[in-house]
């Protein structure tokens, strides 16, 4: 979604949270927070916790919470797109914040009231659209497409993005000369929510973890080749595992035998 449709999700979900939010200092997680996509690991979509009484969304004290214009202008393309669903969690301040990451591969830390952007991050140039052979599935960019997920036990947050490999991270380029599709790469990432610049978790997650070149269990004659790969399921959490998913983007592409 844009960031115009996601004023939208403020309405719904924050203004909810100010009214029915009860913290919790000194710990993580908070009995409104959205940790993964649908509300909890069930998936299904329904949080009892979230009922709305029709008195409270009748009145005048229920309504849009802010509009936060978010700034990233990669290459002049032109404003940030958000394609995962932003993910509310509760601090070990107490305090809420909403979790953006977005198809320029930047990410964002958000008062949950305010709306004010507390601190945010670039973690990679964003994969161009026009590398893709005329499919526009999303575009111009392909950062980050797929929900993440947060561990509420930890604060780690956990997602994937992707960029092009090492060699064009400090290069200027556009649609009019993009590096190229097989030059594409996909990482995975673990963010430190509690961290005031959302620092990677540890050192085994610096800069992201390359996923690309990683053999196929199943067929050890195939790999995976991110510049062909999409991301857009949205990542789940069972037990020390974290579960992602991939296709190619416009049905276009295969990883070759």
């Amino acid at each position: 979604m844009d960031t115009s449709r996601f004023n939208m999700f403020s309405r719904a979900t924050l203004a909810l949270s100010v009214l029915f939010h009860a913290v919790c200092v000194s710990s993580l997680g908070g009995p409104t927070d959205t940790y993964t996509w649908g509300g909890d690991y069930s998936r299904a979509g329904y949080q009892t916790n979230h009922n709305m009484d029709p008195a409270v969304v009748g009145s005048s004290s229920f309504g849009q919470l802010f509009q936060t214009a978010l700034p990233g202008n990669f290459g002049g393309i032109g404003p940030e797109q958000i394609f995962s669903q932003p993910l509310v969690f509760t601090g070990n301040d107490g305090n809420q914040y909403v979790y953006l990451a977005t198809t320029q591969n930047n990410l964002y830390k958000l008062d949950a009231k305010t709306g004010q952007i507390i601190t945010s991050r670039n973690l990679h140039v964003p994969f161009l659209t026009a590398d893709l052979d005329g499919c526009v599935d999303i575009n111009p960019t392909v950062g980050v497409t797929a929900t993440g997920t947060i561990d509420p036990n930890t604060g780690y947050w956990y997602f994937t993005s992707k960029t092009y490999a090492p060699q064009f991270q400090n290069t200027t380029f556009g649609p009019a000369n993009p590096p190229g599709r097989l030059n594409g790469r996909y990482y995975f990432h673990c963010i430190d929510t509690q961290s005031p610049t959302l620092a990677d978790c540890n050192s085994n997650f610096q800069g992201g973890v390359l996923i690309d070149g990683t053999i196929f269990r199943n067929n050890p004659n195939r790999m995976f080749i991110g510049g062909n790969q999409h991301s857009r399921p949205a990542l789940v959490m069972v037990g020390d595992y974290i579960y992602t998913g991939y296709a190619s983007h416009c049905g276009k592409y295969t990883n070759p035998m």
